[in-house]
């Protein structure tokens, strides 16, 4: 089990701590219906992971007001920038 961690933690850091966390529901499921008497995921370690810095909603809003006067062929639709001059929209 820690091998297989410890691989996820090398490629996504983030993806190990769902991994472990999707372990420990595992095992605390199996200690409810008497299959397994402990949770061995809680004794994994692993590296704490920087959270992503985010704008708010006003800042996000501000950004792409001045994008938008910057780049004037460039529109935005559900959030995301798209090029009118793209062939895919």
């Amino acid at each position: 089990m820690l091998k297989v961690i410890d691989k996820i933690v090398a490629d996504k850091p983030t993806g190990a701590h769902r991994a472990k966390e999707n372990l420990s529901r595992l095992f605390k499921w199996a200690i409810v219906r008497e299959h397994i008497e402990r949770n061995s995921a809680q004794y994994i370690e692993l590296p704490k992971v920087k959270s992503k810095q985010r704008l708010s909603s006003r800042h996000l809003i501000i950004a792409m007001l001045e994008l938008s006067k910057e780049r004037p062929k460039l529109k935005f639709r559900l959030g995301f920038p798209q090029s009118s001059e793209n062939p895919l929209n």
